[in-house]
């Protein structure tokens, strides 16, 4: 996220908040290669320990119990106190990423005139991973929203009494407290400051499957509930003139090349300071909270009086009403808001500011080095990915050239160490516990040109199994092939109609990018395609799960920047210190690749013949015996092994359906891979399953 926020977008006042303080000091050891260009990192961190040194429940000492993740408050706590100093605070999740000139769009109409601007969870609801507040009174409504959102959180954690009266379900060995996450919160408070007045729709996940409660807080069942307490009809769409120079970039469909307006539409609502006047009425959630409130909220209150400046107007004590009511109004708007437009597309409010990768990204416009028009200022993965654990996220990046390798190579200690077959699995992976040990020994892959366009899907698995029967049988990491991207199953109902060959264009509507594909490459001429089946941990890593051991494996995005890393060392480049999208240009320096397939980096697959199932219309897959392909090329993975030798990559020269006779720890190895991960074994999976990749 610093890599890419600062070292690209060049945005200097960017503060990461981590867990604890040895976070920011790695932190800081990773990003040091780039403190001459873009200075010292800014890092913060709470305290975790008590005086004693235990570590509190939670990791914070504000927050008794959890709350969905304590990260989220934390956040939202820096962010409120950030607004109450004044500081207009653009706050942001780690799968963000700057796209154009974000400043640029949320410095002129009409977007200068709201203080507040959220991406859309929902049509009236906020999405917790893109805010920026802007000019807001530090004790006006939009700073008491941040403020309460996170006194409500440290309020219920530390003291669940008043709620359980109100039902004895949500009592606190129910586990009810962490069900609201930062995001409902958000959008409760937001409807506060609508309405003018504190209401708590959240307590609706609280109350919803307990007629009694809902019975003592007189609505009739849990809809009624959340309708009273959601003002949707307070939200306005308006429409909005803006500049010449922003008409030429503004779009509400991203799916028309030509859809440039001189008009945009948000959808919006004025934010006034609330105040209860002294009445909490019962079918707006009485007053769930204890009257005495605890250390920790008493700790929490005098962070902010700490700071030394005005705050908002304390909405529960009744002689702070006229000043409450005195507040000058605010205005909010929602960015990326889905519509459907009388023709029935789709369209996206705000989405020329903000939008996500499943709506916008997914069609090219963040692959930033190809060149796309600049219709959206800054991309939010979100969510809506294809099914995987803890890599997909990446993926994007790597695709889309917002991916730095030299940091990727820093924080694992080694170049070579920056693919996921080099991590030990998901449960490190997510901790980000790295195993220096683990090391790419050797590399097998198809040599190029065997993975055609003629090939079916069928024979494109059959082939890949294959390959991952080869690559444990020589204890290898195996290099997933790129599909070509004319292949008829990798487009969509508009590509599958297109003459070949097809001449690639951003949004590339011809190609299946919901889950099926990833489009990556330096020019639209040279497109490859990552087939998403593969991009998972357990297809990539080898997780040691039960003590078995599983199979790894390069993604081909992974797999051509370990080429291309190979060619640059051997022209005395340092290939980390080099941005991914500019590699090509080193390699295109030297003369035919080293590396390229030659009699002395192919394996010798002996008299092979094909494999049963695994022939027609295409190219046959050859049958390999396991003892024949060890003996014959024993000599030369032996030769390859040697000190100045990187990473060896050695080259299959035929297409391969199946290793024979495969037996012992090879068995045993590939048996665990094909059951952990799904495209090994695509046949056998459920027809939805099919469907999505």
């Amino acid at each position: 996220m610093l890599a890419r926020i600062r070292g690209q977008a060049g945005y200097g006042h960017a503060m990461a908040l981590m867990n604890e303080l040895h976070d920011c000091q790695r932190l800081a050891r990773v990003m040091q290669s780039a403190h001459h260009e873009q200075g010292p990192i800014s890092c913060g961190a709470y305290i975790s320990k008590d005086a004693s040194g235990q570590d509190f429940p939670t990791g914070w000492q504000l927050m008794a119990r959890h709350m969905g993740f304590t990260a989220w408050w934390k956040k939202w706590f820096t962010v409120a106190r950030a607004i109450a100093l004044g500081y207009n605070v653009l706050a942001v999740d780690s799968d963000v990423v700057v796209l154009d000139d974000w400043y640029w769009r949320a410095k002129q109409p009409p977007l200068s005139n709201y203080q507040l601007l959220s991406q859309a969870e929902c049509p009236v609801c906020i999405n917790g991973g893109f805010s920026y507040i802007q000019n807001a009174n530090p004790a006006g409504p939009v700073a008491w929203m941040f403020y309460e959102a996170v006194h409500r959180a440290v309020r219920w954690t530390e003291d669940w009494s008043a709620v359980a009266a109100i039902s004895p379900v949500s009592a606190p060995d129910h586990n009810r407290v962490a069900m609201v996450d930062d995001q409902t919160m958000l959008t409760d408070v937001l409807y506060n400051c609508i309405v003018g007045r504190p209401q708590f729709m959240a307590l609706w996940y609280y109350v919803k499957d307990d007629p009694a409660a809902l019975q003592k807080l007189q609505v009739a069942n849990e809809s009624a509930y959340r309708q009273v307490n959601t003002p949707a009809d307070n939200f306005t769409d308006a429409v909005f003139n803006v500049s010449s120079e922003l008409a030429g970039l503004v779009r509400e469909s991203f799916w028309n090349v030509g859809a440039d307006l001189a008009a945009v539409r948000l959808r919006s609502a004025v934010l006034r300071m609330p105040h209860s006047g002294g009445n909490w009425p019962l079918p707006h959630g009485s007053y769930p909270f204890n009257k005495q409130p605890g250390p920790r909220t008493l700790a929490f209150r005098q962070a902010f009086k700490d700071l030394g400046v005005p705050l908002p107007p304390d909405p529960e004590d009744p002689a702070t009403e006229a000043a409450a009511r005195a507040v000058a109004p605010e205005k909010f708007t929602f960015l990326s808001l889905g519509k459907r437009s009388y023709a029935g597309e789709g369209i996206r409010l705000g989405g020329w500011a903000e939008s996500t990768w499943n709506i916008i990204g997914r069609l090219g416009y963040w692959h930033s080095h190809l060149h796309p028009p600049p219709v959206v200022g800054m991309g939010h993965i979100h969510a809506g990915l294809w099914p995987g654990e803890g890599v997909q996220k990446h993926v994007v990046f790597q695709a889309t050239g917002h991916f730095d390798w030299r940091v990727a190579a820093r924080l694992s200690g080694s170049p070579s160490r920056a693919y996921y077959a080099a991590w030990p699995g998901t449960e490190a992976f997510a901790t980000a516990q790295h195993d220096r040990t683990l090391e790419l020994r050797r590399v097998i892959a198809y040599a190029p040109g065997l993975v055609t366009s003629a090939l079916s899907k069928q024979q494109f698995l059959a082939a890949v199994r294959g390959l991952a029967q080869v690559s444990v049988a020589l204890g290898a990491v195996a290099a997933w092939p790129a599909v070509p991207c004319d292949a008829e199953w990798v487009l969509s109902p508009v590509g599958v109609n297109m003459s070949r060959p097809i001449r690639h264009s951003i949004p590339w509507l011809h190609l299946n990018t919901r889950y099926v594909v990833m489009p990556f490459g330096d020019s639209l001429d040279t497109l490859k395609c990552e087939w998403l089946g593969f991009a998972t941990a357990d297809c990539l890593m080898d997780s040691r799960r039960d003590g078995k051991e599983g199979g790894r494996a390069l993604t081909a995005m992974e797999f051509e920047h370990l080429a291309r890393r190979r060619e640059i060392e051997q022209a005395g480049y340092v290939p980390h210190s080099t941005p991914y999208n500019r590699i090509n240009e080193l390699v295109s320096l030297g003369a035919p690749l080293r590396h390229a397939p030659n009699e002395h980096n192919t394996l010798r697959l002996g008299s092979s013949g094909p494999a049963v199932g695994s022939t027609g219309g295409g190219q046959p897959l050859a049958a390999v015996a396991l003892s024949e392909l060890r003996q014959l090329n024993a000599e030369l993975l032996l030769m390859n092994q040697q000190p100045h030798e990187p990473v060896p990559v050695f080259w299959l020269g035929q297409l391969v359906g199946e290793v024979t006779g495969l037996q012992g720890r090879a068995a045993a190895v590939y048996d665990t891979w094909r059951q952990r991960c799904r495209a090994l074994r695509y046949e056998e999976l459920g027809e939805f399953e099919r469907n999505l990749f």
